[in-house]
């Protein structure tokens, strides 16, 4: 991981660089350490127009049948903590693949529709809204176009 965050750091340098990225495709993995050096290097390149358009995958290490309720809880507050540490990585999404989530006691309807202005595509990996619950999107104002489910466990979508 130290060879990773040292070349994003040099790839993301704000001295070295005066050109912007028109689209950063990032997978990442919030793991305390990573995402403590990656999110403020993100944050900064996107604060000073950079990064113009962010496709971002939050990756889980497990895999979809070794995920329990409790383990995705976690990972829906890691990505929650994440977002609300580095506001400025929500502006510039235009697609965002999250793994392993649970929608249940977090508000991240907010802030994947209300927050993420330029959302277009948004895939959801073994994502659920607690049991067998609804999960509604009223958002009249996104500009989500495409919305991929995928191994989800949802009631119905609205």
């Amino acid at each position: 991981m130290a060879s990773l965050t040292k070349a994003i750091t040099s790839f993301l340098a704000t001295h070295q660089s005066e050109a912007s990225i028109a689209r950063l495709q990032l997978k990442l993995y919030l793991v305390n350490s990573y995402s403590d050096a990656i999110g403020p290097l993100l944050s900064e390149a996107i604060d000073i127009g950079i990064i113009k358009d962010l496709d971002l995958a939050v990756l889980d290490e497990k895999e979809p049948d070794d995920c329990y309720d409790e383990e995705m809880l976690q990972q829906a507050r890691t990505v929650d903590v994440f977002f609300n540490s580095y506001p400025s990585v929500l502006h510039c999404l235009t697609k965002l693949t999250l793994y392993n989530i649970c929608f249940a006691k977090l508000d991240l309807h907010h802030l994947l529709f209300y927050c993420c202005k330029q959302l277009q595509h948004l895939c959801l990996v073994n994502c659920d809204a607690g049991g067998l619950s609804a999960w509604k999107i009223h958002a009249p104002d996104s500009r989500l176009s495409f919305l991929e489910l995928d191994f989800c466990c949802l009631g119905n979508l609205r």
